[in-house]
């Protein structure tokens, strides 16, 4: 955490009045996040990986008076918090980053900013092995083809991004006048980068996120090319930039420890928004990373099952949390449920776009698994899991409100007995964009 060191001082000297207690956290409309406690109050946190079994690997020091390090330990983490084993303890060190090889399960790759090692961490013995070293390493990025980009400093003036040889050399490719900050690649070789502003706290738009291609960093590597750090493409723009991950659609997440939010940014269009933000004094998101699911995308409003982030959220002395955000679809119920008898019945809807709609299909039945339905003008696929066989019965369109519900009063009058399918589709007006689906559910009119 190197530079972040002093930055933290800086942040809690904002706070006067006492500890803050830990933050909670809201999702943006469309996600849902839950936090989890993964270090002891007063440690000092400095890197945070999901293991291939779900777990946590957390890096965190322990401070005396003096901010000088009196131990420093790697644990692996549970979901739910508890410390199933301590993985190593790499002496008297601030953490700079721990980073899963994706090529091997049982290789953690872990940088100091004390000394500037990069090691290899064997999961199954705790073993250290040298990787190599620089001053002030920041993060660190593995390629598809198991390439890795080392972000670090030799002082606080100007940062560099180094393929990391075999041998340990460092192979520069990216220079910048700024601190070091964030690197990702994604599946295609693509290289993504954080250039940080200045100062504390930084001005507002001054990190900046940029790219370079496979190509660009393929021609660094071979010809000792240094691109300077704004020949990248510019994507967007944050204020206090931290962490980097990215998504298997190429979208960007970037955590601004300033304004406290995790922010989505479109590596095509540029577009952005906020998927996460802390409530009051939420701590700052700093470390950062995604996890693919096994169903939907990861976009407001899809299936909970589409990926999730994993953040860390940390005031660096009374809480370290990670925070979990995942998408969250609208919800359909009637009251009553499942059956209902002749006379008035209610339908609701929660958890909409707010402002937005709700399109209401009712079909012939509930099909036993959910089928995807893509159209270019929508984010992600609609999942339905209605039987459209004999085509939709009726279709309804409700007007949501700012919290994305609607309440819809009607009357079984008797006259179609039989049971139904019912879904809605939610978005910004009934002619797109769409998001996504609740569930779909049976009911049955007697």
């Amino acid at each position: 955490m190197g530079r972040w060191m002093m930055a933290s001082v800086a942040w809690a000297s904002l706070f006067t009045g006492g500890v803050a207690a830990a933050g909670s956290v809201d999702a943006e409309s469309g996600y849902q996040s839950a936090v989890v406690e993964v270090a002891p109050p007063g440690a000092f946190v400095g890197g945070m990986e999901v293991l291939p079994n779900g777990n946590y690997a957390v890096m965190y020091a322990v401070l005396n008076a003096s901010f000088q390090v009196e131990d420093s330990q790697v644990l692996e983490v549970s979901p739910s918090g508890t410390v199933v084993r301590p993985l190593c303890r790499p002496g008297k060190v601030f953490g700079a980053f721990l980073k899963q090889d994706p090529g091997d399960p049982n290789t953690l790759y872990f940088g100091e900013s004390t000394r500037g090692n990069i090691m290899g961490i064997d999961v199954r013995t705790g073993a250290l092995s040298f990787i190599t070293r620089a001053v002030f390493p920041f993060d660190l990025a593995i390629g598809p083809d198991g390439t890795l980009a080392l972000s670090w400093a030799f002082d606080f003036n100007g940062s560099l991004i180094s393929i990391v040889r075999d041998d340990g050399m460092l192979i520069d490719i990216v220079q910048s006048t700024q601190a070091s900050g964030g690197v990702e690649f994604d599946a295609d070789g693509n290289l993504y980068y954080t250039m940080p502003g200045s100062g504390f706290p930084p001005p507002a738009n001054s990190t900046e996120v940029r790219r370079l291609t496979a190509s660009q960093v393929e021609c660094a590597s071979i010809t000792n090319k240094v691109w300077d750090a704004s020949e990248g493409a510019l994507l967007g723009l944050v204020d206090g930039g931290y962490g980097l991950t990215c998504d298997d659609s190429g979208d960007l997440f970037v955590t601004d420890s300033v304004l406290q939010q995790v922010v989505e940014i479109d590596a095509e269009t540029g577009a952005e928004q906020i998927v996460a933000a802390g409530s009051d004094f939420g701590g700052a998101f700093t470390y950062v990373r995604w996890i693919p699911g096994t169903h939907g995308a990861f976009e407001r409003f899809q299936p909970q099952s589409g990926g999730t982030l994993h953040c860390v959220s940390t005031d660096f002395f009374s809480f370290n949390q990670v925070v979990r955000t995942s998408p969250q679809r609208p919800e359909l119920a009637t009251s009553p449920s499942g059956s209902i008898p002749v006379g008035a019945y209610q339908l609701t809807v929660t958890g909409g776009v707010p402002n937005g709609v709700a399109v209401l299909y009712l079909t012939g039945g509930v099909v036993g698994s959910e089928f995807a339905v893509n159209n270019t003008t929508w984010p992600a696929p609609l999942f339905f899991g209605l039987d459209f066989s004999g085509g939709p019965l009726v279709t309804q369109v409700l007007a949501l409100d700012g919290n994305g519900e609607a309440t819809l009063n009607s009357a079984n009058d008797g006259g179609a007995s039989g049971t139904f399918g019912m879904q809605v589709v939610t978005g910004e007006s009934a002619s797109g964009p769409l998001y996504g689906t609740s569930n779909a559910i049976a009911v049955t009119f007697e």
